[in-house]
């Protein structure tokens, strides 16, 4: 009994192995990944409604995502390490009440824009929340769509 096992494999079996290994695994995907509703959620804003709330600080739909989100974002550690080779550092801890442009602490900010001599506000939104804390301020409907309301 001094016979080695030795196993001897090519590479044409080995790919052909291979090849049926990965379609079985394969076969074991499930065959949709989606929500667990056959509705659709869309967002529509009634831009004629928002004022952009120009007589407060800050708007009221950024107030309230800030509000919702601000535990969401953990600290920062110190010293961050120099990212190779960029060697540039975008630390936005220090600024986190910046409220005119999306950052990592805000998801939200208005934009005013001039179109045809009007002034108009759009809310511009990270689009993370299915349920948006910023949706239930002013002009902003969470309607499931089906397919009826399509046609």
């Amino acid at each position: 009994m001094n016979k080695k096992n030795s196993f001897n494999l090519s590479r044409r079996s080995f790919l052909k192995i291979s090849g049926g290994v990965t379609a079985m695994a394969g076969l074991s995907l499930p065959k949709s990944a989606g929500a667990a509703t056959d509705r659709q959620l869309a967002t529509l804003i009634d831009l004629s409604l928002c004022d952009g709330c120009e007589s407060l600080q800050v708007p009221a739909c950024v107030s309230a995502c800030k509000t919702i989100n601000k535990d969401k974002i953990p600290p920062v550690v110190d010293n961050i390490p120099e990212p190779w080779p960029r060697k540039t550092i975008e630390d936005w801890s220090k600024k986190k009440e910046v409220f005119n442009r999306l950052t990592p602490y805000n998801f939200i900010y208005i934009h005013k824009a001039q179109i045809d001599g009007k002034t108009i506000f759009v809310p511009r939104r990270c689009m993370h929340c299915d349920y948006p804390a910023c949706a239930t301020i002013v002009g902003v409907e969470l309607p499931f769509l089906g397919a009826d309301i399509a046609s």
